[in-house]
């Protein structure tokens, strides 16, 4: 090497030294590691009480690697066949609770068969409740888990807005649903049913999906297990106030096409 080119490379070596302990003002700062001054959970995001989520350091992923029949996910330590016997035995009960809607719509068949309207928008009404009712169960464990609804005067705030959601909620898909069923050209006491039904329908599942979690929290069960549950009793609830509704406007008071 030529001694030129040595004069350069001790030039650049000395530069790039110089920028690694020089900041912008002169002073030394460690440039390989610019965020180590910052606290590490300052840049978690903020839930909608302005509160930051929670770190929570855990060795999962190790725990699985050493042993993949040992799984960690739910914090507990349960093996894969102690979270399968759990999840399945609630699942296997919803099974056989869901079975009361066929009850329901038996004892009614009489009314479903001259008003074969509701038979068609039933699977729309009682989708619309499961859906509704799964969306605010999620919102709730998500608080639950943060801690966000951590007293009384939180659970009552937010019990109040879930009912104003549920009131606005329920009137556009009211709203929607009545344009949808006069679209199709369904006989004005079928949508008048349709429509009320599916406004009841939608409140109760809002409200109920609020209440559920918190409910199975207090009494020690997981609070997870609500997001299926809410689907299963808004199956037989929506049938259930189809039907009455339907009983009550076409049967009790005698309003035909």
């Amino acid at each position: 090497m030529s001694k030129n080119e040595e004069l350069l490379d001790e030039r650049d070596q000395s530069t790039l030294d110089e920028k690694k302990t020089k900041g912008n003002n002169g002073s030394t700062k460690d440039i390989e590691n610019p965020t180590s001054h910052l606290d590490h959970q300052s840049n978690l995001p903020l839930d909608e009480e302005g509160r930051q989520y929670k770190l929570h350091e855990r060795q999962d992923t190790d725990d699985f690697r050493d042993n993949p029949n040992q799984v960690h996910f739910d914090g507990e330590g349960d093996s894969f066949y102690d979270s399968l016997r759990e999840r399945a035995v609630w699942l296997v009960g919803l099974l056989i609770f869901q079975s009361l809607a066929g009850f329901i719509l038996r004892s009614n068949e009489e009314l479903l068969r001259n008003h074969v309207g509701l038979v068609n928008y039933l699977t729309m009404l009682v989708g619309a409740g499961g859906n509704a009712g799964n969306q605010a169960c999620v919102r709730v464990i998500r608080y639950l888990s943060v801690g966000t609804l951590d007293n009384n005067a939180t659970l009552k705030r937010y019990f109040i807005a879930e009912f104003k959601m549920a009131l606005c909620l329920s009137g556009i898909l009211a709203f929607v649903g009545f344009f949808r069923t006069a679209l199709f050209r369904v006989y004005l006491a079928e949508t008048i049913v349709i429509t009320l039904s599916l406004f009841t329908i939608v409140i109760v599942a809002v409200m109920l999906g609020a209440f559920l979690p918190i409910c199975m929290s207090y009494v020690g069960i997981d609070p997870v297990h609500s997001a299926t549950t809410i689907q299963v009793l808004m199956d037989i609830l929506g049938v259930t106030i189809t039907c009455f509704v339907g009983w009550v406007i076409l049967e009790a008071v005698g309003w035909h096409q």
